[in-house]
């Protein structure tokens, strides 16, 4: 099927700089040959005494094209076995990758028409001085045509990821089937065998979307005079740390960059991958000859600017607020569409990002991306709203937002809406998880502590019945475990462990926890008040407030009371990180914990211990035992060749679920990022694409080579 074609982007992209040829030849051709690649994981599954085991050994001998051939063999070894054995599942993940691209070794360049007008008058230089040496190539799935808005919504400020996801910027990025990393600001890396130190080269003649040179000093200054300022960045970037220790960046020449750490860090192109954010120190370069103007470093002045900007807290605040994307339009940036003069983001009803004339993208003909003229968001204030929108025709490409149950009313208004309904099956284990916050402050507290307390609610859920409701069946009723597919799930007992709906179970071990109730029998706390649990919620990503009313009614059953808060994504967010929820609701699963900050994992959970170590021991609450395990081993799955980084993450998703910090309600259905409405005259969307927080869905997409076809 040619959509699924851009699963392989991705050979073209490896390219780095091609020689030249005379003028006299015709362009040369690269031919890049990538064989497909078969990774076999095994699973060791304990069985009980067995009288024959038949054991498989592949061997498998690759070489250069040319001097030798692909050889493989089976052997089959029969024995007999009369004791307790492990039993070897041999898993076959096959990642298919264009075996032979053929790129001219010079192109000639082609614009945007508007690109081209402003050429002409003199207010931009020629494409040809705007691209790199070498540009990304993304090989369109049809070479399109230019124009057109894409229409979105979105739910304010904190929603930056509806347009950080679409408009996308990175070193690396992830392929269509977010099976590897591939290149994007960086043409190629390398690592030391011990995989401590990585080296990235860049696009010569790569430009920030102001026309400047986006060079390694773009790096040397982030890393120097702003991660390593005490004033600018206390707590240091957690995506820059392994084992708890910071990393370094060191300029090798103007387009080589090198990252070095004290410790192994094996995975570290799909970490920086995720180092995006639209302010802060989470990405690991800045403008420097932009934001030099606001650093007293580089500006004397830069104090007395703050002031005189209103910012009585002094040059630092102003300095954050000058990089901070939503905060300041103007701040230079490597993403495809760029906010428009004075647009600020989420303080709006309407925030439009235009095409960066300096994209370092083209296309397999030479075309410079995106073909997209502009993206527009119209801010709205539920799922419902955007519903309408879509069905009158006024979205052109949505999956933010868009849940299971809004599928039946938006497929049946297809032809209405001129759009079309895809899924992308999400990666997710959850598309909700009920997080105790295990460190409220409140009476309440010793019950959200207690492990039989959490079990017995656990229980009380009827998870089909609000996957056939909720999820039309799509999802798996399951706790928040890694998915099936992903080389660290712990096995099938610990993704259904305490999934059964048995409220006679339920009821009898909270009988045992507290088993006074009052006189609408609610049961009652110690203290002789009613235990009312607050669920606090944002609509979007599966989390659709009719699910958690299920969910509260579940509970009521069994005589624990709750009541379920909506309120803005901004809001929810500020109070799980200040700890000042007792109960927060978010689709979130047992991830890769290699690809994720240490502590990451318990942002809502021990929201205090986060702090702890988000400031090095200075603030908040030092971890417990269990807490502290969890974070140390996930701090070393980094550290570790991929087979013993594989079998840590099992004993480690088994050690976080065993806890039950967070209840699963169902996983793995494409309502979180998933169901996908389209416009019918959109072109170049795949049918399906990798569907994940850390690949930023929609960026699998490569929504640069989207067009309209008319």
């Amino acid at each position: 099927m040619k959509r699924l074609l851009l699963f392989g982007v991705l050979a073209v992209i490896f390219v780095s700089a091609l020689a030249a040829c005379g003028e006299s030849e015709a362009p040369a051709t690269q031919i890049i040959e990538v064989p497909k690649e078969i990774v076999v994981e095994k699973e060791v599954i304990k069985e009980v005494p067995v009288i024959q085991v038949v054991e498989k050994e592949v061997v498998k001998i690759v070489e250069v094209p040319g001097e030798t051939v692909v050889v493989e063999k089976e052997v089959e070894v029969i024995k007999t076995v009369v004791e307790e054995v492990e039993k070897i599942r041999e898993v076959v993940k096959i990642v298919e990758v264009i075996k032979e691209v053929e790129v001219a070794a010079k192109m000639s360049y082609s614009e945007a028409p508007l690109l081209a007008q402003f050429v002409q008058i003199g207010q931009l230089p020629p494409v040809e001085e705007r691209l790199p040496e070498n540009p990304l190539v993304i090989p369109a799935l049809e070479v399109g045509r230019y124009g057109g808005t894409i229409r979105r919504v979105y739910f304010g400020r904190a929603d930056f990821w509806n347009y950080g996801r679409i408009s996308r910027q990175g070193l690396v990025r992830w392929s269509t089937d977010g099976s590897v990393n591939v290149p994007a600001i960086a043409s190629e890396w390398s690592s030391t065998a011990d995989g401590k130190e990585w080296t990235f080269k860049l696009r010569k003649g790569t430009r920030w979307s102001d026309g400047a040179p986006f060079t390694a000093d773009d790096f040397a200054y982030h890393y120097q005079d702003v991660m390593m300022n005490e004033e600018l960045a206390p707590n240091k970037p957690s995506r820059m740390k392994i084992k708890g220790e910071m990393g370094s960046i060191e300029k090798v020449d103007d387009y080589t960059v090198k990252f070095v750490f004290p410790h192994s860090n094996f995975v570290f192109p799909a970490v920086v991958s995720q180092m995006d954010s639209p302010g802060g120190t989470n990405q690991p370069y800045a403008p420097a000859h932009y934001m030099k103007q606001f650093h007293t470093k580089h500006n004397p002045n830069a104090e007395q600017a703050a002031q005189d900007a209103g910012f009585e807290g002094g040059w630092t605040f102003y300095y954050a607020n000058r990089f901070e994307l939503r905060d300041n339009p103007d701040r230079p940036t490597m993403r495809p569409w760029v906010p428009a003069k004075g647009m600020l983001y989420g303080s709006a009803l309407l925030f439009t990002a235009e095409r960066n004339p300096y994209f370092y993208g083209v296309d397999q003909v030479g075309n410079q991306l995106p073909y997209i003229d502009r993206l527009q968001y119209t801010q709205v204030q539920d799922n419902q709203i955007l519903q309408l929108k879509a069905i009158a025709g006024e979205i052109d490409f949505q999956a933010r937002h868009v849940n299971l149950s809004m599928y039946p009313l938006l497929k049946e208004n297809e032809d209405k809406g001129g759009y079309h309904m895809t899924m992308w099956p999400a990666l997710t284990g959850a598309e909700i998880a009920l997080s105790f916050n295990q460190q409220w402050d409140g009476p309440e507290s010793v019950y959200f502590q207690n492990l039989d307390f959490r079990i017995a609610l656990s229980h009380a859920i009827d998870r089909n019945e609000i996957n056939e409701i909720s999820y039309l069946g799509q999802g798996v009723p399951r706790q928040p475990a890694p998915a099936p597919s992903m080389a660290h799930y712990p096995g099938a007992d610990y993704e259904f462990r305490w999934t059964e709906y048995d409220p006679d179970l339920s009821n009898e071990m909270l009988d045992k926890i507290m088993p006074n109730k009052d006189s609408e029998g609610f049961r009652l706390m110690e203290n002789g008040k009613r235990l009312h649990i607050i669920m606090d919620t944002t609509p979007g990503e599966g989390r659709d407030t009719d699910t958690i009313v299920m969910i509260k009614e579940f509970w009521g059953a069994v005589g624990v009371s709750a009541k379920v808060n909506e309120i803005t994504r901004t809001l929810l967010q500020d109070r799980f990180k200040a700890g000042q929820d007792m109960l927060t609701i978010w689709g979130h699963g047992i991830g890769d914990p290699s690809l994720e900050p240490a502590s990451a994992w318990m942002d809502r959970s021990h929201p205090q211990t986060g702090i702890w170590y988000l400031s090095d021991g200075e603030n908040g609450v030092e971890p417990d035992p269990i807490v502290k395990q969890i974070t140390d081993m996930r701090a070393d799955t980094a550290t570790l060749p991929r087979a013993e980084r594989v079998a840590l993450s099992i004993k480690l998703a088994k050690l976080q679920l065993d806890q039950l910090y967070q209840i699963g309600v169902t996983g793995l259905s494409p309502s979180n990022q998933g169901v996908v409405i389209t416009s019918n005259r959109l072109a170049n969307v795949p049918d399906v694409a990798g569907n994940a927080w850390m690949m930023r869905t929609p960026s699998t997409a490569f929504p640069e080579q989207f067009f309209f076809k008319q």
